[in-house]
């Protein structure tokens, strides 16, 4: 399953230089579940995503490359 078209959240990433945030820009990122099992509850997968601040200085633009998440829910 891939879930990357008409997803709308909220993402907060501090850093010591600036807040970053999940935003209306063009390439949001992706998240794609790779492994789910219902009855043990577990859920794996991987994602990417672009989280902007126009007010940092320097790099408005941070990119989380490579996430990958495994829990139960």
């Amino acid at each position: 399953m891939v879930y990357d078209e008409g997803t709308k959240g909220f993402v907060g990433v501090h850093t010591d230089r600036c807040d970053y945030f999940y935003t209306d820009i063009p390439d949001l990122g992706k998240l794609t579940i790779t492994y789910i099992n219902e009855s043990e509850r577990i859920i794996s997968g991987t994602f990417y995503m672009n989280l902007v601040n126009d007010r940092c200085e320097g790099d408005t633009l941070m990119k989380v490359t490579d996430g990958r998440f495994d829990f139960r829910y």
